[in-house]
């Protein structure tokens, strides 16, 4: 298969990696690459990785609370971001984002995994990017494609039939059905002699048959506080928080938890829904069966036709398309007997015709969409083409230029923007790569290699003549020339720099780091004078007047501004200073801190921690619980906790229990909100986000009240009196404290 894509994440969070990687390769038909077994030599480690970035087109970085503390994890984010690949932050956990981490990767797309909509639409994008023969947006049904996938089916069963190696219970529902109906035929006719077999075994050996038979051989990660297991036999159960399991394991198959209800498919194979107690709701009857999201879920019957049901079991649609996709903005893709696409709304009603060959599903009011010549173009919701169409001078003038939100599209395989608001488009798609920066101008790429910039009106502003070309900041751009050197210019295109460098990094304070020909880094100035000379294997920038740096045996201290080593290298990895105060971790792997003269003013006897703030940092004992220290090193609030936040500006900080519920503890430890909720947030401007049981969001104040009710799909914490907010139909919105709306966000 082709390694397409790229995982990066925190070895502390390698379990659910792993089962998120066979999802996604079993989904999409790709071998995704991530290091499983882990690389000793640093050097060797870095070697490695950064070959596998450059060879690979798409980051999935694995964002959780451990891997927005992991130093590889950030150096492979920082090293993608740099070659200019597409990124993609995949949330696998509720932490939210740190204030530095939101600033320097928020611009990514994001997907949160546990959301199954969410993961759809990355299945989906993952299949466009790396289309292959058997890869459809939506769910096939009959026609010539299900026919051809049908084949290769087969083919597969029997050579599954063949080897009786391959794990079908570990793959993705939309990719095996077929298979697997096949095999557990073969699989039943086998049972009474195997069954015999492994008796005849057992006795001689003495084993508990039963226990062997029913013990968990595999398990899920939590949704809705239930997760999937699977027994010896093969069979699917769920168990609860307690780690108890609630739900038998009887279930030839079972998905994960979605509104309630969880799909499950029975010893004939057919499909239904149980909820949390394991009982029946909606009878095993569907050929196939999808979760649910908005109280609707997609369902095929046995004539391989494709409609939807209610909670209740209810058909809502009938069963008449040949594939349906989820419902996005109140449209579901569907395809009829001519293989056909078009748009259905949630009364069945056909309001976008079937005529496209391709479609995706509807964001922001847009959708893509392949006509028949393979060209791809953007409909709004009443089937009509965007307008493509430059924006005049005049009209440019016009516009806030600074306040304009632009869109990225793209047509045949170039990129280009449209105006959000206007919808159409003023950058043409004529650039390989757009990359746009914080201070109004955007790297280009043309179709020979060659890098420039743009402004916000799609003029060309400076020529493409760069191989390389990095974003603005503080008025100055890395850029390589045909020689592979990097050097700075400003935003008239002049060199203010020469390219010198074999690599550049952004200026910040003045400085910026740059590495020579022996793979050393250094500090420059913006006149390009080295103040700092080039003789650290990693350095990193200053931190109360400190930088962090390694040296050449790996080892890490401090030196000042001056360049002079403040701290010796001594120790496997220094983080920056924070209330002039640094954890550092010894050879040992165990995390200390450090004052700034380099004294070890907490002993070396944590698993993880992090930096201060306020006076408290987070650690992370022997058991895997998180607790809190003050600057003496004494534990203020025990370890106890699974996951822990720092304290925000009301001294509260957000914590989950073994229970994997969320609640607010004060600077004392005492739970001031009860760990009730699914998922949680810092208090801003007196308010903070909460997660229901039902996958909704609301607002709680510092008592625990809720004071905007839970309605909605997505939110944002409170900023100077408004928050964003995104409803049922994908439409985001400000509202103030009183949870009324202010304005929608275009």
């Amino acid at each position: 298969m082709a390694k397409d894509v790229f995982i990066s994440y925190s070895r502390k969070d390698i379990e659910a990696v792993k089962e998120i990687k066979k999802y996604i390769d079993n989904a999409v038909g790709i071998d995704c690459w991530f290091d499983i077994n882990g690389i000793e030599s640093g050097e060797q480690f870095e070697n490695v990785i950064i070959d596998a970035i450059c060879n690979h087109n798409t980051i999935l970085f694995m964002k959780s609370a451990q891997s927005m503390q992991s130093e590889w994890a950030l150096d492979e984010l920082d090293f993608a971001k740099r070659k200019k690949k597409r990124i993609v932050l995949v949330h696998i956990d509720d932490s939210e984002m740190t204030d530095k981490f939101f600033f320097r990767y928020h611009k990514y797309d994001q997907i949160i995994w546990k959301d199954p909509v969410q993961r759809d639409k990355l299945i989906r994008d993952l299949k466009n990017w790396f289309p292959k023969d058997s890869h459809t947006n939506i769910q096939p049904g009959n026609g010539t494609q299900r026919k051809a996938a049908e084949a290769k089916q087969k083919t597969a069963a029997e050579e599954a039939k063949k080897n009786a190696t391959e794990s079908f219970a570990n793959k993705a529902p939309n990719d095996i059905i077929i298979k697997r109906k096949r095999l557990l035929l073969w699989i039943q006719k086998k049972r009474i002699w195997l069954a015999a077999a492994f008796l005849t075994v057992a006795a001689i050996m003495g084993i508990s048959v039963y226990a062997h038979l029913h013990r968990i051989v595999d398990e899920s990660s939590y949704y809705e506080g239930m997760a999937r297991v699977k027994n010896g036999m093969g069979y699917y159960g769920f168990k609860d928080t307690t780690g108890k399991v609630v739900i038998p394991c009887q279930w030839e198959f079972a998905e994960y938890f979605s509104e309630g209800l969880a799909t499950v498919q029975d010893n004939n194979w057919k499909f239904g829904y149980i909820d949390k107690t394991g009982k029946m709701v909606i009878p095993c009857k569907w050929n196939n069966a999808f979760s649910f999201y908005g109280g609707m879920a997609r369902v095929e019957d046995d004539n391989r036709k494709c409609g939807y049901i209610d909670k209740t079991g209810k058909v809502v649609i009938p069963c008449e398309w040949e594939a349906a996709g989820f419902f996005s903005e109140d449209l579901a893709a569907v395809k009829d007997e001519n293989e056909k696409i078009g748009y259905i709304d949630k009364t069945g009603k056909v309001v976008i015709p079937c005529k496209w060959k391709d479609a995706d599903s509807f964001s922001e009011g847009l959708a893509k969409v392949q006509d028949d010549n393979g060209d791809w173009w953007l409909i709004d919701k009443a089937g009509e083409i965007v307008e493509v169409k430059e924006k005049t001078e005049e009209e440019v003038k016009q516009k806030e230029l600074e306040n304009t939100k632009l869109k990225p599209i793209e047509k045949d395989g170039k990129d280009g923007f449209a105006d959000e608001t206007s919808k159409k488009v003023v950058i043409p798609r004529q650039w390989k790569n757009i990359y746009f920066s914080s201070e109004g101008l955007a790297a280009v790429e043309n179709y020979n290699g060659e890098y420039g910039y743009i402004d916000k009106t799609g003029k060309l502003v400076i020529p493409c003549k760069w191989k390389d070309a990095g974003r603005f900041s503080e008025g100055l751009a890395a850029v390589k020339n045909d020689n592979g050197k990097y050097g700075y210019i400003d935003k008239a295109g002049r060199m203010e720099i020469p390219c010198q460098w074999k690599y550049a990094w952004d200026f910040c304070e003045g400085l910026a780091i740059v590495e020579d020909n022996n793979e050393k880094r250094g500090f420059i100035n913006k006149s390009g004078k080295v103040v700092i000379h080039c003789q650290w294997k990693s350095i990193y920038d200053f931190s109360e007047d400190l930088a962090s740096v390694k040296n050449d045996n790996g080892k890490c201290g401090y030196i000042d501004k001056t360049g002079k080593v403040v701290i010796p290298c001594q120790w496997k990895y220094a983080e920056p200073f924070s209330e002039s105060m640094a954890y550092v971790q010894d050879d040992n792997g165990n995390y200390g801190f450090i004052d700034k003269t380099g004294k070890v003013v907490i002993p070396f006897q944590w698993k993880h921690a992090c930096s201060f703030f306020g006076g408290m940092a987070r650690v992370q004992d022997d058991n895997g619980k998180y607790g809190y220290i003050d600057k003496a090193g004494k534990v203020v609030i025990p370890c106890q906790w699974k996951e822990a936040s720092a304290f925000s500006e009301e001294d509260l900080a957000y914590v989950k229990n073994d229970s994997e519920k969320w609640g607010f503890i004060d600077k004392t430890g005492k739970v001031v909100i009860p760990c009730q909720w699914e998922g949680a947030s810092y208090f801003r401007d007196g308010l903070a986000y909460v997660k229901d049981d039902n996958g909704n969001y609301g607002f709680i104040d510092i008592t625990g009240k809720v004071v905007i009710p839970f309605q909605w799909k997505k939110a944002w914490s409170f900023s100077s009196g408004l928050a964003r907010v995104q409803d049922d139909n994908g439409k985001w919105w400000k509202i103030d404290k009183t949870g009324k709306i202010v304005e929608e966000i275009k």
